[in-house]
C-alpha cells in the first residue's frame, strides 16, 4: 500500500532561495520524492515529522548552503539545492510520517544529542520532625565531578498529589550529600498506577526529573494511613465541645463529640491520648472513649483538660502541645491513629493556661 505525504516548503534566505511543494510517496521501503518538476527515487525509510518541522529544516538547510559556492546560480542550482534538501530531510533524521513533533536540535536544525540527566542520587525518607510541617526528608548526593546549582524542588510520587515547586537555592559540590525537607501533597486514594517516583530539580532554569530511591515501604504505609483517616473523616465528624467549664486553676471541662456524616458505618474511639503538657481524661478517670453504633447518629463523652505539666522542661519537649491522638476503628477496619487538634475557644483557653506557667 502506498502512503503519500505532501508539504509546502519555501525559503527566501540566501542566493539559493526557492519555493515549491515536496511530495513523498512510500511503497514498502522505497520512497519517490517529487520536488517541483524533478523526481528522485530514494531507497530509504521515509521519516517526516510534519509540515512545521519540514519547513523549519528546509529553511535551515538552505540557509546553511547559501554562500558556500558549491551550487551554481540559476534554475539548475535551485533544483540541485532542492534535491539536496529533500535528501537531507529524508535521510538526515526527521522523525516518521504524521508524528507531528520536531526532534530536539540546535538552532541550525541539526538534531543534537539528548541532554543527560544530572549525576545526582536522590533518596526519600520519612521524618517525624518534617512531617509536623507535612514534609518528607529528601537526601541529595552529587555523584559528578562538577558543582550543581539547584534552584527548586518538586516531588512527583504516585502516593501523593503534586504541590507547587518550592524554591531552594543551593549548590551541591562533588561528592557532597545534603538532606532537605520537601513538601508533599494530600494522599492519592487509591495511589497512582505508576509505582515509581521522582523529584524534579530546577537546574539552570530547567526542571530535571531525577528518580528517587525509597528504601522501605514507608511512603506506601503513610499513604494508606492518610487514606484511612480520610475515610473516617468522611464518615464521622469528631470535635471538641463548645461548652467550656472551669475544672481547676489550669483545667477545663468540655465534651468529645462524634456525629455521623454517612450512613451504614460504625465508629469506635478506643481512647484519646494526652499531650506532653496537657493531661486529657474522661470525667471519672481513664482515657476518653466513645462509640457510635450502626443505629446511632451521635455520641458524646465528658472530658477534662488539665495543664498538669506546666513547666519549662515539658514545654521544651512538646512538639504537638495542642494535638491529641485518638486510636479508633471504622467498621471492621484496622485501629488507626487520628489527630484531634484543640481549636477555637478551647485552644485559646489552653493557651491561657500556659501563660500561668511562668
Amino acid at each position: 500500500m502506498a502512503v503519500t505525504h505532501t508539504t509546502a516548503i519555501s525559503s527566501g534566505d540566501g542566493p539559493f532561495g526557492w519555493s515549491g511543494r515536496l511530495t513523498a510517496t512510500l511503497r514498502g521501503n522505497r520512497a519517490d520524492v517529487t520536488a517541483g518538476e524533478q523526481q528522485t527515487p530514494l531507497v530509504a525509510a521515509v521519516r517526516s515529522s510534519g509540515d512545521a518541522c519540514t519547513l523549519r529544516r528546509a529553511r535551515d538547510a538552505s540557509a546553511r548552503r547559501a554562500g558556500t559556492g558549491r551550487a551554481p546560480a540559476g534554475g539548475a542550482g535551485q533544483t540541485a539545492g532542492v534535491r539536496r534538501v529533500v535528501a537531507l530531510l529524508l535521510l538526515g533524521g526527521v522523525l516518521g510520517f504524521g508524528t507531528g513533533a520536531c526532534g530536539s536540535g540546535s538552532d541550525s536544525g541539526d538534531a543534537g544529542p539528548e541532554q543527560a540527566a544530572p549525576p545526582i542520587h536522590a533518596e526519600i525518607l520519612r521524618s517525624r520532625l518534617f512531617e509536623l510541617q507535612h514534609r518528607l526528608k529528601l537526601t541529595l548526593r552529587n555523584d559528578g565531578d562538577a558543582p550543581i546549582a539547584v534552584d527548586g524542588l518538586q516531588l512527583a510520587l504516585p502516593w501523593f498529589e503534586e504541590v507547587p515547586v518550592q524554591e531552594r537555592h543551593s549548590t551541591l559540590q562533588p561528592g557532597q550529600t545534603v538532606a532537605v525537607p520537601i513538601d508533599f501533597g494530600d494522599a492519592r486514594c487509591p495511589p497512582g498506577e505508576d509505582r515509581g517516583g521522582g523529584v524534579a530539580l530546577t537546574i539552570a532554569g530547567e526542571p530535571q526529573r531525577i528518580p528517587v530511591v525509597e528504601p522501605s515501604d514507608a511512603l506506601a504505609v503513610l499513604n494508606e494511613r492518610q487514606c484511612q483517616e480520610r475515610q473516617v473523616r468522611d464518615a464521622f465528624a469528631i470535635t471538641w465541645g463548645d461548652d467550656l467549664t472551669p475544672a481547676g486553676e489550669v483545667a477545663v471541662r468540655t465534651t468529645l463529640d462524634v456525629e455521623r456524616l454517612q450512613p451504614d458505618h460504625t465508629l469506635d474511639v478506643h481512647l484519646v491520648r494526652s499531650s506532653v503538657v496537657f493531661n486529657l481524661a474522661e470525667v471519672g478517670g481513664g482515657h476518653p472513649s466513645v462509640a457510635v453504633g450502626a443505629e446511632q447518629d451521635r455520641a458524646s463523652v465528658d472530658v477534662v483538660f488539665d495543664a498538669s505539666r506546666c513547666d519549662a522542661h515539658a514545654l521544651t519537649e512538646s512538639k504537638k502541645t495542642f494535638i491529641f491522638v485518638a486510636e479508633l476503628q471504622l467498621d471492621d477496619g484496622p485501629v488507626i491513629p487520628l489527630e484531634l487538634p484543640a481549636e477555637g475557644p478551647l485552644r485559646e483557653r489552653l493557651e491561657g493556661f500556659l501563660a500561668t506557667c511562668y
